[in-house]
């Protein structure tokens, strides 16, 4: 192999983007404070490298999918829909985001007992200080 093709670690058709790695084991950058891991999937044909939390890039590298859903109705919307997230970090910000308009209910399979008495108390006081959707 060239010496120059060497450093890319062979993953997949051409080098990483600008600003990849190329690593195909779960690593922390500290630069950019997020996990980051090269993947691929057999009906993509092309690698990606996932970016985000240790929960969601340890989830894509074992190709587990991991998936907590949830419902809340968007305050343009009238009627509940679900929606999903792919840690339960990912959850909490949704509750953050809108505790009137939130729920877990029809999915609590997917959750810990502690997960959820965690989101009852958040959402309870949440909602008790008066957290209205502001982003």
């Amino acid at each position: 192999m060239r010496e120059d093709l060497k450093k890319w670690k062979s993953w997949g058709p051409g080098k990483p983007r600008k600003g990849q790695s190329g690593e195909k084991v779960p690593h922390y950058c500290k630069k950019a404070n997020e996990w980051r891991c090269m993947v691929s999937y057999p009906w993509g044909g092309r690698n990606y490298e996932e970016r985000g939390d240790i929960e969601y890039v340890m989830g894509e590298f074992a190709r587990y999918g991991e998936t907590y859903d949830f419902n809340y109705e968007e305050i343009t919307r009238k009627d509940d829909w679900q929606d999903h997230a792919h840690s339960f970090a990912g959850v909490l910000c949704t509750l953050i985001r809108w505790p009137e308009h939130f729920s877990v209910e029809g999915f609590e399979e997917q959750y810990s007992k502690q997960q959820i008495e965690l989101i009852k108390a958040v959402r309870k006081k949440l909602l008790v200080m008066g957290k209205k959707n502001e982003s």
